[in-house]
């Protein structure tokens, strides 16, 4: 294990924390964690070269997480996931939905509801992974890495714009397509290389030939100048990078690109 980024302020303590939620996404090799206090303050951020395995040694070295907080939220790195329309969606066919996921592992599912695109997110979760999470963080929510990407998407989508959204990190993009605040199209890309990235593009671009129009929205890893952005520029003209301001930060906080933590930090919106 070890600690790529550890920023929180001086004076959070475990009175703060009572009115906070402590925000976790765990990728393949990398763990980031978020204090959101009410009101959206960001109040510390951690970033850890560790994998599931390492949470009770990460919870062990920094104590300031283990503080009783008012919430815990959890996202998870899985391609076992599919969206269900709201409407349709009923608990007594949870065992029939499970069938679409085809779970390589035990697992736990884990439903997440996003009433704004009338849809439910049903996720495969492992199961041993979901009991070492409730053994850490007792009573906490669980969801995709999917989900707080949904939740960040619809905060703009709720403006009955049409987007796109490249989300990418830790060698996975996350894409998803709006047409006037509906969800079009969304899911995950493995990209360990530019070459990837351009070869998913493609793909998405004969799917939906008229979307290069698209105003496009990017958040975590995508950088100006940089060979993924490249790609992205090949195709697209219009790119803006996600707008994070309603995450407010202290002076601790102010030189920090928040679109690096688009999907951990809004966790804080996951239902």
């Amino acid at each position: 294990m070890k600690i790529k980024l550890q920023q929180a302020e001086e004076t959070f303590g475990p009175d703060q924390a009572a009115a906070s939620d402590l925000l976790i996404r765990i990728d393949r090799e990398q763990i980031a964690v978020a204090i959101m206090e009410s009101g959206h303050q960001l109040r510390a951020l951690y970033e850890f070269s560790a994998g599931p395995e390492d949470l009770s040694a990460i919870l062990a070295e920094n104590p300031l997480l283990a503080y009783p907080y008012r919430s815990v939220r959890v996202s998870v790195a899985t391609r076992k996931f599919t969206f269900i329309p709201e409407d349709a969606f009923s608990n007594d066919r949870v065992t029939e939905y499970s069938r679409f996921l085809q779970p390589e592992q035990a697992s736990d599912l884990v439903f997440t509801s996003h009433r704004g695109f009338g849809i439910r997110n049903l996720a495969a979760v492992g199961t041993a992974l979901q009991k070492s999470l409730q053994s850490c963080f007792p009573g906490a929510s669980v969801t995709s890495q999917i989900d707080p990407f949904l939740a960040g998407i619809h905060r703009r989508a709720a403006g009955q714009e049409s987007f796109w959204h490249f989300n990418a990190g830790n060698g996975c993009l996350e894409a998803a397509l709006v047409r006037n605040g509906r969800l079009v199209f969304c899911n995950t890309f493995d990209t360990p290389g530019p070459d990837d990235l351009n070869y998913f593009l493609l793909l998405l671009l004969k799917e939906f030939p008229d979307a290069a129009k698209e105003r496009v929205v990017v958040s975590g890893t995508l950088e100006r100048g940089d060979p993924f952005f490249k790609r992205l520029k090949k195709y697209f003209r219009d790119i803006e990078t996600a707008d994070m301001a309603w995450v407010h930060r202290s002076e601790t906080f102010s030189r920090l690109p928040v679109h690096h933590y688009f999907t951990l930090l809004n966790l804080a919106g996951c239902e």
